[in-house]
């Protein structure tokens, strides 16, 4: 006679379906195979990034470090100063003017691409801020009468100056540079924009439309000089060459009476 625990198994085989009788057959738990199962990644969930990953993303981007290397020169210079333009006809003094003011905004924008590349082409930083130095003092030559303007195109060649100097100066300190450079970049967007008042104030020269259709532009006569004003310019410009060669004749002195022989200086 079976037993009731085989007669138990033998009713619940044969109330089993086929799929049911087929794994217990086999050896195999459903149930723990639905446990060991873990479900695959989807194309659009976000993957975490490795240690060798986060590590090759940390790019040093400071360019005026020496020693840059993760940095490249830009291929486009980046536009720190608006292109400012005529806005009509404008004479011979105002043409210069905003030759002027263009060459400066190239001459700077050239120095700022190379301090961006790690400073490596230092003798091209170096004509390019004595271009800069050019720029403005031919600036300062299309109104020399101007005293307040030449003031400050006097103020904006000695940042540029400095600019040169920090450049020039071996070791150099780059931040020292950055600062020179910062402060020089103000100064020539100031004076750029006072130059483009003086040359709109400038007479505008007369457009002529010829019979043929052709348009000649004639340039307004110079407006007459105020004789007073003609006599205090030549006061002063004289009272400045008097002081010139003063100057000159103290330095001279105190070069005779220096002594030569440093042997016997105690």
């Amino acid at each position: 006679m079976a037993s009731p625990t085989a007669s138990k198994l033998a009713r619940f085989i044969c109330a089993g379906t086929p799929v049911m009788m087929a794994l217990l057959l086999a050896g195999c738990d459903p149930g723990k195979e639905k446990e060991n199962e873990r479900p695959e990644p989807r194309p659009t969930d976000p993957v975490a990034p490795t240690k060798t990953e986060v590590i090759a993303e940390e790019v040093d981007l400071i360019g005026d470090k020496p020693d840059a290397k993760g940095v490249k020169p830009s291929d486009k210079m980046t536009v720190l100063l608006d292109p400012l333009e005529p806005t009509g006809p404008v004479n011979r003094v105002a043409r210069n003017a905003y030759k002027i003011i263009a060459d400066i905004k190239e001459n700077i924008e050239k120095v700022n691409v190379d301090l961006d590349g790690g400073g490596k082409q230092i003798t091209r930083l170096i004509h390019n801020s004595d271009e800069v130095c050019k720029n403005i003092s031919d600036m300062a030559a299309l109104w020399p009468d101007d005293n307040v303007f030449r003031d400050q195109c006097i103020a904006g060649k000695r940042q540029a100056l400095t600019l040169n100097d920090e450049l020039s100066r071996v070791p150099r300190t780059w931040a020292h540079v950055r600062w020179a450079f910062s402060s020089t970049l103000r100064a020539v967007s100031l004076l750029r924009l006072r130059a483009r008042e003086l040359a709109e104030a400038e007479p505008k020269p007369t457009v002529i439309v010829g019979k043929d259709g052709k348009t000649e532009v004639v340039e307004a006569a110079p407006a007459p000089i105020d004789p007073a004003l003609a006599k205090r310019n030549e006061a002063v410009n004289k009272a400045k060459r008097m002081r010139d060669q003063m100057k000159q004749i103290e330095d001279e002195r105190k070069k005779k009476n220096m002594p030569t022989d440093l042997e016997n200086v105690k």
